[in-house]
């Protein structure tokens, strides 16, 4: 089961099965009273949380991790092609694609990255979440960043992509669950490689880092001419 954690720049899930719990994403610095909030609204009991997993290391989706690693006492996991931007702390290949992103970079630069040392990398394509009790597996893909991470939840067909896309326009206020493009790409044909490899799990809908759910069959009729 995937629930959602809307938060004020991006979104943040908490990924069930049974008993067991990953919290992917943090947001913003600051943002882990609304987390630790949402995780009791939606009944999820702390202490089943196993693993705070990242889809990428942007300020906008591990700036709270620091503290929630330690007041959730759990471990983290990113892929290792975003290790240098964590240790950095920068947002690394922050490439605007629109005039969205023009206005929204030097913003977003100017947040940082707080370095947090992971305790598991993913060193591959894929990697199995059964060890912490979930049934979901992480897929690397890239585009947005290098080492960006999709989550696939076995149970409902369903992914969390992190920014591979988004929804809405206008930054995500106008019909927020109509598919696009982010405001940031680091490399579009990483993008159209890594959206087809998760279209080819035949999943329902798409959980974007900003916006709503995104319906599979919006997103092959607006970015069919993309992907072929």
């Amino acid at each position: 089961m995937i629930i959602p954690i809307p938060l004020q720049f991006s979104n943040a899930y908490l990924l069930k099965t049974g008993n067991n719990v990953i919290l992917v994403d943090t947001g913003c610095k600051g943002h882990h009273t609304h987390i630790l909030k949402a995780i009791e609204e939606a009944g999820v009991n702390p202490d089943t949380i196993r693993l705070i997993l990242h889809t990428h290391v942007h300020a906008d989706h591990c700036g709270s991790t620091v503290v929630l690693a330690k007041l959730l006492d759990v471990p983290t996991l990113i892929h290792r092609y975003e290790y240098e931007s964590l240790h950095s702390g920068n947002a690394r290949g922050l490439i605007t694609h629109d005039l969205e992103g023009k206005i929204l970079k030097p913003f977003i630069l100017r947040w940082g990255v707080t370095f947090f040392e992971p305790t598991y990398q993913m060193d591959a394509d894929t990697f199995s979440l059964n060890e912490f009790g979930v049934n979901a597996t992480a897929y690397l893909t890239p585009g947005h960043t290098a080492g960006s991470i999709s989550i696939v939840d076995h149970e409902t067909d369903e992914a969390i992509i992190g920014d591979i896309l988004m929804g809405g326009i206008l930054f995500n206020m106008i019909r927020p669950s109509k598919p696009r493009f982010h405001f940031f790409i680091q490399d579009i044909q990483m993008i159209r490689w890594s959206l087809s490899r998760l279209l080819k799990l035949n999943l329902n809908r798409l959980h974007p880092g900003h916006g709503n759910p995104l319906a599979v069959k919006d997103i092959k009729q607006i970015f069919a001419d993309f992907l072929t």
